[in-house]
């Protein structure tokens, strides 16, 4: 092996020169071999790290991605990890003058003569490996900036370097492309592993910790997470994007607007990307700049006269932010910062060819017969001559699939007059209206459209349909009933589309009207008509409404199953379960929350409550801000409760919706009942006790007030705080309606309300013996939070029930319900007193309480949570929470709910 180094050894190269000491270009080999130093931002990122901890015949690891992915911060880590577990580490960092055989020698050597702490030992290649190989602890070679390297002699000394490697080192290279040194081998024997940008992009918890350190620690939630998908977890990105946030205090309008085209971003794409290619790559960057997929055939198209496939698989390998989309033949796309800031320079070098080249490539969609990437670079190219004929062909079809917000964009692209000689397009841009931005929009829409008398027959079916859908979403249910009779009787008619959703809105109104036989006809008559025209829209809306009949009978189970169908009726293959419906979303995640899956939940309700919000459907906005309220109140943050219900209550009034008003009330009672601020919930209660919204409640079935309407709330306060005998009396009557009209979810939560009254009202074993009954029903159709929602009154009888089936002999057990029992006992966690609270007993205080404990009860008593009380005392989290163990020791209490109500007792606070 040695003759084969040596042969090798002055073979000349670019940068040869910079091998002799006195050339000005001259760079001591020593210089290089110091790792880049850690900074005090720098994210610990322990599953790239230990990759270097791996097997032992792992030879290689390559850690390659395109700039700015953190490769060398990745690699340093690694020698960190390695020198912790006692692994002897070198680091030389290439240039293109290593791209000289001799130069490059002259390097490593200097590198074995650093890892054996000795001095330099002669000039031949082969002591190198003779060298290392005497070498006995674990070793570790780090090669920085490969990418450097193109001179073939010199990847050729490395891939013999590496394959002639002792079994106690290893080599660890960082590099922007691929290098030329035969990995499929490596690959095969499994002597190799590979660190990608796909695993070097920083996650989204990553990201939000690397703008902590920035100080950007308070960018909202949602402003953190567009920022981290506009750059894709790029760290140089991310970084950039941090460093310009300090000179802007809009933070969410310097997110929105963020791009390639930001100065810092595209100075650094410029000077490290864009310039470092030929003039030929940079025009080809620029021209398919405008495609949000790159193909050889498409690439051709708006580039003639030069190899598509070759420039992309060499960009491809070359890592310039160019990535092959997984699962396509031959398919790429740009990093979406990196097309941005090539579309900024196409635009300002050559701003008439960007129509042209959006309608090229619309025409080669066209002939490939995919419209939908055909009509966004029409619309793009603004020739509507083209563009309004295909819309009309395909419009319906992806209207019935459900996408909206595709045909939203796309109509908000138009001009404004250019659909007035094309009704049947006015008309699927009213239906986007109503489900992109809510009914009111639409109405006013369709009133000043001309449309609204038509008797067209291609317009008279939509309008009959649109307008019952649209007075359902204003919660004006009565006038929806008269429009959609009137409809019905006008069935069949030319359109199925129109058809299919007038019969599935009227079923609703069937439903919320208690009329069940009317809409289950109707929803069978649906069935049928989806078997002649399928429609994944139709498909998600007739899979919600029975879902939601189920809901109302109680049945859990099966409404989850057919709201998870309803969402993936809506969804193309391959896509996340949340891009689906808004409408069978949100219900799905009440029925996810239903089953206490918190964290599933939670990532439901951030998809789909901002889309109902923009909608404005009020059962859902109703029951989607009550579930996050009532996370945040789990979690112990009260402040975020009452600023979900404030918001709740705002676009109550503002959308004019008295429903979405009085729910914002109700659920802000509950909370103030939970923390034992009674007289507060009572006043609560008196804004809608004469709420015209109320008697609504009971009059039809509305998905938002199954469970939750003004008469339960006012008779769960007389269960907790008054007047607990008269309440069970109430509760009993009402239970035997609810069950008696099938409505058994809302007769199983009135059950659970009624324990409560029964134990507080003296009549605890009757409590005990109508609770077990209730929570079997419960345990078999799966509900969880309802059970636990109603907070520690119920969850001592809980407690109770559960000791008893504990105690119960082996032989009479039922295992099933007492691990039923165990979840619900959990459930309550902290919030679960020791002993069920005794009015009659006299509270005492064990210990003087300390000014500062005494400062924590009154905070405490205002509904401060932890967080902001640490705020408000200028304190840490951990120190809170001490003076509240503190304090539950000295009033003998087991929870907050029972220190504040023992506080209150003792006159400390009101």
């Amino acid at each position: 092996m040695a003759s084969r180094f040596q042969d090798r050894r002055h073979e000349g190269a670019a940068g040869a020169g910079h091998s002799d000491p006195q050339s000005p270009g001259w760079v001591s080999p020593r210089t290089k071999l110091s790792p880049p130093a850690r900074v005090a931002t720098e994210i610990v990122r322990p599953r790239i790290s230990d990759a270097a901890l791996g097997p032992l015949h792992v030879k290689l690891i390559l850690v390659r991605a395109p700039a700015g992915f953190g490769k060398t911060t990745a690699m340093a880590q690694m020698r960190s990890s390695l020198e912790s577990s006692g692994t002897a580490t070198v680091w030389l960092t290439l240039d293109r003058a290593d791209n000289d055989v001799s130069r490059f020698l002259q390097s490593l050597r200097c590198c074995v003569d650093h890892l054996l702490n000795a001095g330099d030992v002669g000039d031949d290649d082969a002591h190198v490996l003779h060298r290392l190989s005497a070498y006995e602890g674990r070793f570790a070679l780090f090669l920085d900036d490969f990418e450097a390297i193109h001179v073939a002699s010199v990847h050729e000394w490395v891939r013999e370097f590496i394959a002639h490697l002792p079994p106690n080192g290893r080599v660890i290279i960082g590099s922007r492309n691929v290098p030329d040194l035969r990995l499929s081998r490596l690959r095969a024997l499994g002597q190799m592993f590979e660190i990608d940008s796909s695993q070097l992009r920083f996650s989204l918890a990553e990201a939000s910790k690397l703008l902590g350190g920035r100080h950007q620690a308070g960018l909202a939630p949602e402003d953190l997470s567009q920022l981290h998908g506009k750059t894709e977890g790029w760290i140089t990105g991310l970084w950039l994007a941090s460093v310009a946030l300090d000179h802007h205090a809009e933070k969410a309008e310097f997110v929105r607007k963020f791009s390639g085209s930001n100065l810092s971003v595209a100075d650094y794409l410029l000077g490290e990307v864009f310039e470092q290619q030929s003039e030929k790559v940079r025009q080809f960057l620029l021209r398919t700049s405008i495609l949000k997929e790159l193909t050889p055939g498409l690439c051709n198209a708006l580039v003639p006269q030069i190899e598509s496939a070759a420039i992309l698989q060499a960009l491809s390998a070359e890592n310039v932010l160019l990535t092959l989309v997984e699962g396509e033949d031959q398919t790429y796309r740009y990093h979406s910062l990196f097309a941005s800031f090539l579309q900024s320079q196409l635009r300002r070098q050559s701003p008439d060819a960007v129509a042209a080249l959006h309608l090229q490539a619309a025409r080669w969609f066209a002939a490939q017969d995919r419209p939908v990437p055909a009509i966004d670079h029409y619309l793009e190219s603004g020739e509507l001559s083209e563009v309004l004929p295909l819309m009309s062909r395909h419009i319906y079809s992806l209207l019935a699939q459900g996408r909206m917000r595709l045909l939203g964009r796309w109509f908000d692209k138009l001009p404004p007059n250019a659909l007035r000689s094309h009704p049947a397009l006015k008309m699927a841009q009213l239906w986007t209206l109503c489900f992109t931005r809510g009914p009111w929009a639409a109405m006013t829409a369709l009133n000043i459209s001309g449309l609204a008398d038509s008797a067209d027959e291609d317009v008279w079916p939509h309008v009959s349909a649109l307008r019952p859908v649209l007075f359902g979403m204003m919660d004006r249910q009565e006038d929806a009933f008269e429009a959609g009779r009137r409809g019905l009787a006008r069935l069949p008619s030319s359109v199925p589309f129109a058809d299919g959703a007038l019969i599935n809105t009227m079923s609703g109104v069937f439903s919320m009207r208690g009329q069940s036989f009317e809409a289950l006809e109707l929803m069978s008559a649906s069935r049928r008509a989806q078997s002649e025209n399928s429609s994944q829209l139709h498909r998600m809306y007739a899979e919600t409404m029975e879902g939601t009949l189920d809901l109302f009978a109680g049945r859990i189970h099966e409404a989850h199953a057919r709201f998870r169908t309803a969402v993936a009726a809506t969804i193309a293959e391959g896509r996340k379960s949340t891009g689906g419906n808004a409408w069978a979303g949100l219900l799905y995640a009440l029925t996810t929350y239903e089953r206490n899956e918190i964290a599933h939940a939670t990532d439901l309700l951030r998809v789909y409550i901002p889309q109902t919000r923009n909608i404005g459907l009020p059962d859902h906005m109703i029951q989607g801000y009550r579930m996050l309220s009532r996370i945040a109140f789990l979690a112990g943050d009260v402040d975020e409760v009452y600023r979900l219900l404030t918001e709740l209550e705002a676009l109550g009034h503002e959308r004019q919706l008295p429903r979405v008003v009085t729910s914002a009330r109700l659920e802000r009672s509950r909370v103030q009942l939970l923390q034992g601020h009674s007289i507060a919930a009572q006043q609560e209660l008196a804004r809608v006790s004469d709420d015209a919204a109320a008697s609504r409640t009971q009059t039809f079935r509305l998905a938002g007030n199954d469970v939750d309407y003004p008469l339960l709330a006012k008779l769960r306060w007389e269960a907790v705080s008054g007047d607990a005998a008269t309440a069970a009396i109430a509760l009993t009557a009402e239970a035997a309606i609810a069950f008696s009209e099938q409505r058994r979810r809302r007769g199983l939560a009135l059950e659970l309300v009624l324990a409560v009254a029964l134990a507080r009202s003296g009549r605890e074993p009757s409590a005990l013996i109508a609770l077990e009954s209730t929570l079997r029903a419960c345990h078999r159709q799966g509900f969880v939070r309802m059970v636990l929602d109603e907070g520690p009154p119920l969850g001592v009888l809980v407690r109770q029930l559960h000791a008893r089936a504990t105690a119960a002999s082996s032989v009479s057990r039922d295992v099933t319900f007492l691990g039923y029992l165990t979840n619900l006992r959990e459930g309550y966690g902290s919030t679960l007193p020791v002993a069920a609270p005794d009015p009659s007993q006299q509270t005492v205080l064990l210990d003087r309480l300390t000014e500062k404990e005494v400062h924590v009860l009154h905070l405490l008593a205002e509904g401060y949570s932890n967080i902001a009380m640490a705020e408000k005392l200028g304190v840490t989290d951990s120190t809170v929470r001490t003076h509240l163990r503190n304090i539950n020791s000295k009033l003998a209490a087991g929870s907050r709910m029972q220190a504040v109500s023992a506080a209150r007792r003792l006159g400390i606070v009101r």
